[in-house]
């Protein structure tokens, strides 16, 4: 099943063809991966905030 987003692309791509090849589109799509990546390496160096059991102090 198509979600809203897909059938908004599939629109935008029919309307536009050429969007894809704009600067704009092109700025807005280098902005977006960016901010994944900052999300990215954030979660990766932040943690969860949740403390790991040491498996190894339980055992004896």
């Amino acid at each position: 099943m198509k979600t809203r987003n897909d059938i908004l692309a599939e629109y935008v791509r029919s309307r536009y063809p050429e969007i894809e090849k704009t600067f704009d589109f092109a700025a807005y799509s280098a902005g977006v991966a960016l901010k994944e990546f900052g999300r990215c390496i954030k979660e990766a160096f932040g943690g969860t905030g949740k403390e790991v059991d040491d498996v190894c102090d339980s055992e004896h």
